[in-house]
């Protein structure tokens, strides 16, 4: 949708984009090899975009099962990203 309706169409997407805040990524291990190639290149299109309107939106990249996680979304996003890799939640009744 993003690479076929979004993007060649900005213009008429433009109310959406000017607002964009936050780009969820879900499952980033799933962007690796050939896919990954072309998912990188997606968003860096749409980064681009996001400069016509003057907006640098936050990108929120998650997986529960990558041991690279931040090697991968920076080499996926092209710049440097936070890892937060730790539960700031409490304990709930000494379980977690």
């Amino acid at each position: 949708m993003l690479h076929l309706g979004i993007l060649p169409n900005h213009g008429m997407w433009s109310g959406f984009i000017s607002r964009l805040r936050y780009v969820i990524i879900d499952e980033v291990h799933y962007y690796r090899g050939v896919f990954g190639s072309h998912f990188a290149n997606v968003l860096r299109r749409l980064k681009r975009i996001c400069r016509v309107y003057n907006i640098k939106p936050i990108f929120i990249c998650t997986s529960a099962t990558l041991a690279n996680a931040q090697e991968l979304a920076q080499e996926l996003l092209g710049e440097d990203v936070v890892l937060i890799d730790t539960d700031a939640l409490p304990p709930e009744n000494g379980s977690i």
